[in-house]
């Protein structure tokens, strides 16, 4: 991706916060922010709430529906299912698009309903009373919920949207929320937060985003609704990774809402590494990514795919992000919905931003305080009647009136109310490689608690020792290096120490030389890595997680299980054992089998997990993957336990890039489970 600026364009510090925004700016909002129209966009922001009741009274009455409103419902369906079936869901998110042609938006209106979406989220729309029946008569909708900047749009009868009152908290025309049910409560209700963030100021941004965290914290406290469950459809513009991760410019938005989305939402282009991915461009130097989907913790693992695709210049100049969702069944039948997101300019240049969204059903633990994700099961019981958790594992620490696993429960409960967790045989994960105040710590009220339970369970660590006689099988190798040589020279001359030390160490001639003859083969294919693909070490080369897997781990892996007696398993698979918790569906890249014979029939026991990314994951994929690892291998675990095996722990890694992370899953009590990262 191409810079849109460099850092020296906030290096001086007395540059007025006028200056400094308008040299930050990646906005898309052009001429709608010249002096003139900022001054018409204070008075109208005056009238949000009788701007947004007016315009949902006047959609309501208008002549929209037309009479093939059932055939054209059935477009929606992507295929006719069965009452008991739930197909996928498909979730898409399309950004901006700004013409001025009729014909070119009609031609647009139709690709987006040819799309079969059921609900449509509107961003950067500049609406009026006169605009929208226009727009009515070319989309059909059912409904409508209007503000200047945002809309969102229902397509489908089969779910009900209703408008959640925010005014008495905070008022603004750039933001949405709606509640999306079943007519008949086939699936647990969900949210919709549709927004469009200022452009023109990082101030406005900042105190946009800071009143937003919290209105959302009212909310959230007050049951209004559930953060668990939102899906949030925006354009943030500002860019994450370049604007704070990487230059730390923080003043764009606002602390509290990044941490906040970085706890409790995972970003949906994430899933298949796309985070990074330009979503919005406007010529060949203006590039960034300002576009996002977040989905709160109950809706992740159900995504099953996500796509960014760059359509026609003429049509928006931001990319069409998607991703897509399949319901489960959890206490109730539930049918898919499609979630959009687009932006899109009428003829009298009055922006409109599109979405559409769907149903979702049980959920996973959030990825927030450091807990493990989908590790406890969860229902649609009202939170209100939830008990105590009564389980107990045994542990006990000085100043807690309960166990450690009932205590960490309760907590649980009490930040996360909407799922239950008060059955004896579900556990409790806890990560003990965080120190106090990090992870899970700061879930109890003394420092010395959180390390009196370090000390009860030390972290294992890997004895290193028993291969202290490699270093002097490696001396001739590293004595080899001679500093004044090039490069070339160092690579050939220990290449051939290599070659020549795996004669002497042949596995083939004698297995006990295993360990030796691996470490060798290690270096060996570290070496050809630097020779034949350079470009895996430069960080300006896009690359994926299959790049590194397919050049280095792969072959290294094979090699280090010769001989072994188990088996690879590449490619996203699931477990084949009993698995406890198969209704989350969570797939791994590899997986270590042991192959049995079982009255003539071959039978695949799991034995280990691998999950891989691209090298420097952002904290949302590396956490993912990490917790999903967690939840596998404790099935695996809880597998041996069941069928009689005396196996309380199970290592597994997890790789990001060229980087390796071996950890450790110890069920250390019942019901109390022990990481450690080795």
């Amino acid at each position: 991706m191409l810079p849109l600026y460099n850092d020296e364009d906030y290096a001086p510090s007395d540059i007025e916060e006028g200056k400094r925004d308008a040299a930050l700016e990646d906005s898309d909002e052009e001429m709608a922010d010249s002096p003139i129209s900022r001054f018409n966009n204070m008075q109208e922001q005056t009238s949000t709430k009788a701007i947004r009741k007016h315009s949902f009274q006047h959609l309501e009455n208008s002549p929209h529906i037309t009479p093939n409103r059932a055939p054209s419902l059935r477009l929606f369906v992507s295929k006719p299912s069965p009452p008991d079936t739930v197909p996928d869901t498909n979730t898409q998110n399309f950004n901006q698009f700004k013409t001025s042609s009729k014909s070119t938006q009609s031609s647009y209106i139709r690709f987006l309903r040819l799309q079969q979406f059921d609900i449509l989220s509107l961003q950067e729309t500049n609406t009026s009373d006169s605009t929208i029946p226009s727009i009515n008569i070319q989309l059909q909708p059912l409904h409508n919920f209007w503000t200047k900047y945002c809309g969102i749009i229902p397509f489908s009868s089969n779910h009900s949207l209703t408008l959640v009152d925010t005014d008495t908290l905070y008022t603004s025309d750039r933001f949405l929320i709606c509640k999306v049910s079943r007519p008949h409560s086939f699936y647990e209700p969900y949210f919709i937060l549709n927004l469009y963030a200022p452009a023109s100021s990082n101030v406005e941004r900042r105190t946009f985003f800071g009143f937003l965290y919290s209105m959302f914290s009212r909310l959230h406290a007050t049951e209004t609704i559930a953060l668990h469950r939102l899906i949030i459809s925006d354009n943030f513009n500002y860019d994450y990774d370049r604007d704070i991760i990487r230059s730390n410019r923080s003043f764009k938005t606002s602390v509290d809402w990044v941490t906040h989305l970085l706890e409790s939402f995972y970003n949906c282009m994430s899933f298949k590494d796309l985070d990074s991915v330009t979503t919005f461009q406007r010529n060949i130097s203006l590039r960034s990514v300002i576009d996002y989907i977040y989905a709160g913790s109950d809706l992740q693992h159900l995504i099953t795919d996500a796509n960014i695709d760059h359509l026609k210049p003429q049509w928006f100049d931001h990319a069409l992000l998607s991703i897509k969702l399949s319901l489960s069944e959890c206490a109730y039948h539930t049918r898919p919905v499609k979630y959009k997101k687009v932006m899109l300019k009428s003829s009298e240049e009055h922006t409109l931003p599109v979405n559409v969204t769907s149903g979702i059903s049980e959920a996973p633990l959030p990825l927030g305080h450091g807990f493990t994700p989908k590790m406890f099961h969860f229902d649609n019981s009202d939170p209100m009647l939830m008990p105590e958790i009564e389980e107990k594992d045994g542990i006990h620490l000085l100043g807690l009136e309960c166990s450690v696993g009932t205590y960490l429960k309760n907590k649980m409960l009490g930040l996360y109310p909407s799922f239950k967790s008060a059955n004896i045989n579900e556990q409790t994960i806890i990560s003990l490689s965080y120190n106090y105040p990090k992870g899970q710590s700061t879930l109890f009220d003394y420092a010395s608690q959180w390390r009196d339970l370090q000390s009860l369970f030390p972290t294992q660590k890997y004895n290193i020792n028993q291969y202290d006689n490699i270093k002097s099988i490696l001396a001739p190798v590293i004595s080899s290096y001679k500093a004044g040589k090039s490069s070339s020279f160092n690579w050939l001359v220990i290449f051939r120490k290599i070659k020549a030390l795996q004669v002497t160490y042949n596995i083939e001639a004698n297995e006990e030389h295993e360990e030796e003859n691996f470490c060798l083969f290690f270096i060996e294919s570290v070496m050809n890595l630097q020779k034949y693909h350079p470009y895996l070490f430069e960080d300006n080369v896009k690359i994926s997680e299959w790049d590194y897997i397919c050049k280095l781990w792969a072959p290294v892996m094979e090699r280090l299980f010769i001989c072994s007696g188990l088996r690879l398993t590449w490619g996203e698979t699931k477990l084949s054992i009993d698995d406890t918790d198969a209704k989350y569906d969570l797939k791994v890249d590899l997986r270590t089998l042991h192959d049995e014979t079982v009255q003539r029939y071959s039978k695949e026991i799991d034995t280990s997990v691998l999950e891989s990314a691209k090298g420097g994951p952002n904290v949302q994929k590396y956490q993912s993957n990490h917790y999903k690892l967690m939840i596998k291998r404790k099935t695996i675990i809880d597998t041996y336990i069941i069928n009689g095996f005396d196996v309380d722990d199970i290592d597994f890694v997890q790789i990001c890039g060229l980087d390796i992370v071996i950890s450790n899953l110890r069920l250390s009590a019942p019901g109390l489970w022990k990481k450690s990262l080795m």
